[in-house]
């Protein structure tokens, strides 16, 4: 979803979920590889999610929110500090 609503984002119950910073160690990009379902909301900065199985890229900026299948390899790219929960 683009741009999350104060609603919806109420309705998911977003703000109890785990706050995850990038900082200055992390790399520029870095593998995921989700062993569950996830699911995340982008609060600052952006970045460019690309499945590594598929090439199929997505970019993600603040406010949007994001799902992964168990299982799946991504590799996020950030160019700036992100947060996320």
């Amino acid at each position: 979803e683009r741009q999350l609503s104060e609603a919806r984002a109420a309705e998911l119950g977003t703000s109890s979920w785990a706050l995850w910073e990038s900082d200055e160690t992390l790399a520029d990009s870095w593998p995921v590889t989700y062993a569950d379902p996830e699911t995340v909301h982008l609060l600052d900065g952006s970045v460019k999610v690309t499945q590594e199985e598929t090439g199929i890229e997505v970019n993600l900026e603040a406010g949007d929110l994001a799902s992964f299948p168990a299982g799946a390899r991504y590799l996020w790219e950030a160019s700036s500090k992100v947060r996320l929960r």
